[in-house]
């Protein structure tokens, strides 16, 4: 487990008792990192991945830079134009005068940090996308400020001293982003040296900001945003179907006039229909397939779909894949396939034959990336 890992020096009982989603922590010596990032990865990444604008930011004392000053503003490709791919000469100098590195949803960039957070999202039961920031010596990128999701801030390489004060808003949502100028620091929670192979976690509201001082610093944010109350209730309600809520309601448009006790009879009726009816466990279960239909597939199915299978050709589940079984129904991506009595076989992550489950329903689930040959 990637959890596991993380926490080694912890431990999940504590972290979950006591950390998460609540207070900041750092680990010290967790683990050497590099093999899910590097500073040569990244140079490679630069030099040869094509990046653009958004995804690819430069910054310093949050401040973007304009992608102007070091993106080609239109490309030709193909049969059109593509717009401010980074050209590499150009980052490398900014970064030289001091510019941080910014690099958006990593994961879908660099394999071993897609398998990394492919593996949060199970562990964690979120979207775990994955922020690089690669900051030279003596600078500062962001002013203190505050996010809307959880971080596991995992050193791959260099060092960045850091300060997290208390919440300026505690657990905020995902529409109580921090202002883009920062914003105030309260009491401190920590500061200190975050050097390769530490892990410094900073729950979401909790206000902080960095510097690297005498070394450049490379680091990824792995970021989670639990579900919350809000969006189980506002999915309830927009699903809540019930022709008592068709009545017209009268509204006093002229200033503040107290509700009747018809009104208040009226909107208590209505809370009790809402809680009468089935409406979180629907919501909990809408959220759930919005979540799953949003996951990427994973890679290798263009190897696999050269394979003909015979009733002998030997499959297992892909390990990593995020998906449900339901009854019979397995749900992955964007698919749902119905497995009939077959779902115990394709719930199991051992090998089986594909005659187990006919030819014809092993070669779909292995087009759409669910089943892999096992070689």
């Amino acid at each position: 487990m990637i959890l596991e890992r993380l926490l080694a020096p912890m431990g999940l009982e504590t972290f979950f008792a006591e950390h998460h989603d609540r207070a900041p922590f750092h680990l010290k010596g967790v683990s050497d990192f590099r093999d899910w990032l590097s500073f040569d990865a990244l140079d490679r990444i630069i030099a040869t991945q094509g990046l653009r604008h958004p995804q690819f930011r430069l910054a310093r004392d949050s401040q973007i830079v304009p992608p102007g000053q070091y993106a080609i503003p239109s490309l030709s490709w193909g049969h059109g134009s593509v717009r401010d791919f980074a050209k590499p000469d150009s980052v490398f100098k900014l970064m030289a005068d001091g510019i941080t590195i910014v690099m958006d949803d990593c994961e879908l960039l660099h394999p071993p940090l897609a398998e990394v957070s492919r593996q949060l999202q199970l562990e964690l039961v979120a979207n775990v996308p994955v922020h690089v920031f690669c900051t030279p010596a003596g600078t500062q990128a962001f002013r203190p400020h505050f996010d809307i999701h959880n971080v596991f801030l995992v050193q791959f390489e260099g060092s960045k001293y850091w300060r997290i004060h208390e919440h300026a808003i505690d657990r905020p949502l995902r529409t109580q982003p921090c202002d883009p100028n920062g914003c105030p620091a309260g009491e401190l929670l920590f500061e200190g040296l975050v050097e390769a192979g530490d892990v410094l976690y900073i729950p979401r509201g909790t206000v902080h900001y960095a510097e690297a001082r005498d070394e450049p610093s490379l680091h990824g944010s792995f970021s989670s945003t639990p579900f919350s109350w809000q969006e189980v209730l506002r999915n309830a309600l927009k699903n809540f179907d019930d022709p008592w809520l068709d009545q017209p309601v009268d509204v006093d448009w002229r200033g503040e006039i107290p509700l009747s006790d018809e009104d208040d009879e009226a909107f208590d009726e209505m809370l009790e229909r809402f809680a009468e009816s089935d409406g979180a466990a629907s919501a909990f279960d809408r959220l759930a397939r919005v979540w799953l239909k949003r996951r990427l597939p994973l890679g290798a199915q263009l190897r696999d779909a050269e394979v003909r299978l015979d009733a002998t050709t030997q499959l297992r589940r892909r390990p990593g894949i995020v998906h449900r079984i339901e009854g019979s129904t397995v749900m992955f991506t964007r698919f749902e396939v119905d497995l009939g009595a077959h779902a115990p076989v394709v719930a199991a992550s051992t090998p089986f034959a594909a005659g187990t489950l006919g030819v014809e329903l092993a070669t779909e689930l292995l087009n759409k990336g669910l089943l892999e040959v096992v070689s």
